[in-house]
């Protein structure tokens, strides 16, 4: 039986994966000055114009067929960029930066991908799959928020 935090014994790797991505998102020079965390940000964090956060997941597991690990998790992971600015700035300029910030995040993913291990070792596969655009304004501020789906997917 193996001990809690063994990387051989897991019954999702979402945590690891969320982990590993706010890891390298943070070490990305191309992301700097940008916060970057693991769930949804403090009040405090909220307080910064531009942000991403490593959010919610979906997973699903099935029976693997062949092999020692016993499941196939694959799971879509929220990354949400989100880009906020005061009332006299428009919205259009809020939207590019948003999408900017969500290409490099893709960016980094695909270079990841190229790493040995892949992913850092912590998935098989993750690639983005699709983007949800939310534009909120209240009446001192306006927000452009670029949800990313990630899909990936892991032996456990």
């Amino acid at each position: 039986m193996g001990q809690v935090g063994d990387a051989g014994v897991s019954t999702s790797r979402v945590p690891a994966l969320k982990s590993a991505l706010v890891a390298r998102l943070q070490a990305d020079s191309d992301l700097s000055g940008i916060a970057v965390t693991y769930g949804p940000p403090t009040p405090g964090e909220w307080a910064e114009r531009e942000f991403i956060w490593v959010g919610a997941a979906r997973a699903a597991q099935e029976t693997a067929a062949l092999g020692q690990k016993r499941r196939e998790e694959t799971w879509i992971q929220d990354v949400v960029v989100s880009c906020v600015a005061t009332m006299r700035n428009d919205q259009e300029t809020l939207t590019d930066r948003a999408y900017e910030l969500a290409g490099v995040v893709e960016d980094s993913l695909r270079a990841w991908s190229t790493t040995q291990p892949f992913f850092g070792g912590v998935v098989r596969w993750a690639l983005v799959v699709g983007m949800d655009l939310d534009e909120y304004v209240n009446d001192q501020e306006r927000e452009a928020r670029v949800t990313m789906r990630v899909a990936c997917a892991e032996r456990i």
